[in-house]
């Protein structure tokens, strides 16, 4: 259910939430995620799926399933064990991994890593993985993916000198916005929430910079 879910599908569940658990906060449902997803409003939900198998015990035919399908499709699948035992007035519980075995771990992170990797590779869903190093006056980004390439590479061309208008011509409208004044921090967060509220669909995801506005705007 959750592997069909878009952006917005996941922001409405989120305000459903806050409205019940946290009122006051439930405008702030598509910036909090915006902030804490990589890629902000663009996320695509995974649909690698992970399971975790917890029981006080496995009979042979789910551990032979479970090593079928792991070693057959690749799937992140790991069994865990629990053991209760009650030592005097407390109750203390043995949490032991067996599938995949301790020792193994390593090899089969990588094992899955290689699968992953070449799915990705033969992926069709348009997603794009490719990672960037911005080159400044102060060295080289380290490996970033394209939005927070982006941000960088904006903050470095205006630290350079080079004006906003001109950054501007590079980067669609609806991504490069501009408020009014000479605003930093807070006063740059307000300004920006006023003159482009909740009705635009970006809003919740926007990372907010002080550029000095230019003889042309920016």
């Amino acid at each position: 259910m959750i592997s069909t879910m878009t952006f917005d599908d996941l922001v409405g569940h989120y305000e459903n939430y806050l409205t019940a658990v946290e009122p006051e906060a439930a405008d702030e449902a598509q910036g909090r995620l915006a902030n804490w997803l990589e890629d902000g409003d663009s996320t695509v939900i995974s649909r690698h799926v992970r399971i975790v198998l917890v029981s006080a015990g496995f009979d042979r035919e789910i551990t032979t399933t479970v090593l079928w399908l792991t070693d057959l499709y690749g799937l992140d699948i790991r069994c865990v064990r629990l053991t209760p035992y009650r030592v005097g007035d407390r109750l203390l519980l043995d949490v032991q991994q067996v599938i995949p075995l301790p020792e193994a771990s390593e090899l089969t992170i990588q094992l899955q890593r290689k699968a992953t990797q070449e799915r990705a590779v033969r992926s069709t869903d348009g997603r794009d993985w490719t990672q960037y190093v911005i080159t400044g006056s102060a060295g080289e980004s380290e490996p970033l993916r394209k939005r927070q390439a982006i941000l960088t590479m904006v903050t470095t061309l205006r630290a350079a000198g080079v004006p906003a208008r001109e950054i501007a011509k590079a980067i669609p409208p609806s991504r490069f916005l501009s408020v009014d004044g000479t605003l930093a921090g807070a006063d740059l967060r307000e300004a920006f929430a006023r003159t482009y509220p909740k009705g635009d669909p970006a809003a919740g995801s926007w990372r907010a910079r002080s550029m000095t506005r230019d003889a042309h705007g920016s």
